[in-house]
């Protein structure tokens, strides 16, 4: 399961990369969507925000493919955070964050 998961991600994250870049704004709720939960959620989260990018390209969004295929994804009950160097950013702001307890 969690090679289909890495494949259909993979595959997203391919479109979105292709898109230009420009300013849109990953929401904290999509990047939760597509951080928790399972799979199928979590795919269908995905697709939406790669078609979401085709009309209004977000520049995190690639940043944050490239995050949950690296396993550098943390989240809790609301919001989902990118680990880098064992610094936590918000997902949807890139803002440095302290993951809760």
């Amino acid at each position: 399961m969690r090679v289909l998961f890495s494949i259909a991600l993979m595959l997203f994250m391919a479109g979105a990369v292709c898109l230009p870049q420009q300013a849109f704004g990953l929401t904290p709720e999509q990047a939760h969507q597509m951080a928790a939960g399972d799979n199928d959620t979590r795919i269908a989260a995905i697709a939406a925000a790669v078609a979401g990018a085709a009309k209004a390209p977000d520049e995190r969004l690639p940043m944050f493919l490239q995050a949950m295929v690296d396993d550098a994804i943390k989240f809790d009950a609301t919001r989902a955070y990118v680990m880098l160097n064992e610094q936590a950013t918000d997902a949807a702001t890139g803002l440095p964050a302290t993951l809760p307890e």
